[in-house]
């Protein structure tokens, strides 16, 4: 298997992921982004920025390569990340499945919507799951080897990092698989105040 994207190395100890099945436009206004623009270097643009001085948060937006829908990168988590809070990936997921991996400096976590709602999540450093994973979800975590239910991490889970963990984790749920070229080049993007009350 070739090796998952390490969004730690890439990105640092901060970074929200999230893959919903709406086009970009549509899932930054859904965000808080009142005039998304095309964005040439976003990473660049993202790390020029001072985010605890700044009120609002740069959310970069980009068509998945794979699945369809779009994958939206957040780095600014000062103020939590708007594609963890729950109510907001629940109405991403009106359309289809959402999935947010993001990472504080202890914690790397995986929530998965369906339907409205936050249905199920799991930690990436320990591999537990809980809530309500589909028969799909569960053979492609099982796949992908991740362990069920109370069963040992195997030897090829555990030689990937919890960031390498949880892009499998995203892509096993949602068929987007994250590269390193996903970070690269032009995106949609514009700052939002946070998750629409």
């Amino acid at each position: 298997m070739t090796a998952p994207i390490d969004l730690t190395r890439r990105l640092g100890e901060g970074w929200c992921v999230t893959v919903t099945p709406l086009d970009p436009a549509l899932t930054l206004d859904m965000m808080g982004v009142r005039q998304p623009a095309e964005v040439p270097d976003g990473l660049a643009v993202a790390s020029r920025r001072i985010p605890e001085r700044l009120p609002e948060v740069l959310l970069l937006a980009r068509p998945a390569a794979t699945g369809g829908g779009s994958v939206v990168l957040e780095v600014e988590g000062t103020l939590g990340w708007i594609g963890a809070d729950p109510d907001m990936l629940g109405e991403l997921s009106e359309a289809g499945t959402a999935c947010t991996i993001n990472r504080d400096p202890n914690r790397v976590d995986v929530l998965i919507a369906e339907d409205g709602d936050v249905v199920a999540g799991l930690s990436a450093v320990t591999l537990r799951r809980w809530g309500d994973f589909t028969d799909g979800w569960n053979a492609a975590l099982a796949d992908a080897g991740f362990p069920a239910g109370d069963e040992e991490p195997g030897d090829e889970i555990s030689r990937w990092t919890p960031s390498q963990c949880a892009a499998l984790a995203l892509a096993a749920v949602t068929g987007v698989t994250l590269d390193a070229g996903l970070l690269d080049g032009p995106w949609l993007g514009g700052l939002s105040a946070g998750a629409p009350a």
